[in-house]
């Protein structure tokens, strides 16, 4: 990837960026800024879901706060720099009292945890849903008791997750928050009558979607990052889809969230495969399942193109057998929906996928910071 500067009309290879970005940190710990009321930050896009950016952004203090009266956050997000931003962010929002931030990476989730999240007594969580879902094991009941906000971001908020959350954390409320990292936010004030995951655009942006009207596709932004940045639409990677009615709060407009393209959302051989549908199921089949992996792809037979999914499948006990094998095949086949009335097994039956194949891991699955459970491959 490269990255062109305008004003020097000098290129950048990305192996140019870890070094620089070294430096930054390298100064930032020796030096911390002493002035935390206003901040420059620099963004590049990746360039995955379109032209690469380059974007040094103004962010100034005083925003809405998303975290009330919290005093100690509780922040389970991804990478170092991802992390210390955060913290500066979650920290600037605090006006009326100091506020704790204890940032989490993947690594920290250890036994060893236990003890550190009930003596720092976090009273809101705040991060990636997926993330946040992974650490909540962490957190012992009396310290659970004393949460009083989750607010999530970054991954699609799964029927199943937001089941576990409610349940640990009976004191609080869920809500849910859109932000592109590269360009900032894309929703106003998350609307109490929406649903996980659906969202209103905030005043000053234009969503499109990619796709014919009714149906679901790329998602598209066009925003005025600051006075003297504008981005117009640019593509953040992820799946959506508008919804054709009025909200009961009055906004005309409002879009649903599917995931990102390749990871939580699929399109396969006419159908959709959804990682929330597959979560489902496979919650249903406990003794059977303790986690899974699903590869969706596409292959040509005798002239056609046929859909095709493997179900890797973890036990944690019992045997593994041929006949285990076939009978999760059968049932899990017969209980996921890929279209919105037609399961797999029925979808098999028409010639348009090829049946299930589910193969066993020995070992646990690999964890990292986003938990990639569904991935298109090419066959």
């Amino acid at each position: 990837m490269l990255l062109r500067f305008p004003w020097s009309f000098q290129t950048m290879e990305r192996k140019d960026l870890i070094p620089l970005l070294q430096k930054v940190w390298d100064a930032f710990f020796a030096a911390p800024p002493v002035d935390d009321v206003w901040q420059y930050t620099v963004r590049t896009t990746s360039g995955t879901s379109g032209k690469p950016l380059l974007l040094l952004n103004k962010v100034g203090g005083g925003g809405r706060s998303r975290f009330g009266d919290a005093h100690c956050v509780l922040m389970c997000m991804g990478s170092l720099n991802v992390r210390l931003s955060h913290v500066r962010h979650v920290r600037r929002e605090a006006l009326k009292h100091p506020m704790r931030v204890l940032p989490l990476s993947g690594a920290d989730l250890h036994t060893s945890l236990v003890p550190l999240v009930a003596d720092f007594a976090p009273d809101y969580l705040y991060g990636i849903s997926g993330f946040v879902g992974r650490a909540a094991p962490y957190i012992d009941e009396k310290a659970a008791s004393n949460v009083g906000g989750i607010w999530l971001c970054g991954e699609s908020l799964t029927a199943t997750l937001k089941g576990r959350l409610s349940a640990q954390f009976p004191n609080a409320p869920v809500r849910m928050e859109y932000i592109v990292t590269e360009i900032g936010g894309a929703i106003g004030i998350p609307c109490a009558e929406l649903p996980p995951n659906t969202y209103h655009p905030a005043r000053g942006v234009t969503l499109e979607i990619d796709a014919p009207i009714g149906e679901s596709g790329e998602l598209l932004i066009t925003k005025r990052v600051n006075e003297l940045v504008a981005v117009e639409r640019y593509r953040p990677g992820d799946t959506a889809r508008f919804i054709p009615t009025v909200c009961a709060c009055g906004e005309s407009l409002t879009f649903e969230l599917l995931g990102r393209s390749g990871y939580d959302y699929v399109k396969v051989a006419g159908a959709l495969a959804r990682r929330e549908e597959f979560d489902r199921v496979a919650s249903r089949f406990p003794q059977f399942i303790d986690d899974y992996r699903a590869e969706v792809g596409e292959k040509l037979v005798d002239g056609q193109m046929k859909g095709t999914i493997v179900l890797r499948v973890f036990r944690k006990s019992g045997p593994v057998t041929t006949e285990l094998s076939e009978e999760i095949a059968r049932d899990f086949s017969r209980a996921v929906f890929l279209t919105p009335t037609q399961t797999y097994s029925k979808l098999v039956a028409k010639g348009l996928f090829l049946p299930l194949i589910v193969e066993f891991s020995t070992a646990p699955f690999p964890q990292k910071h986003k938990d990639v459970k569904l991935v298109s491959i090419a066959t």
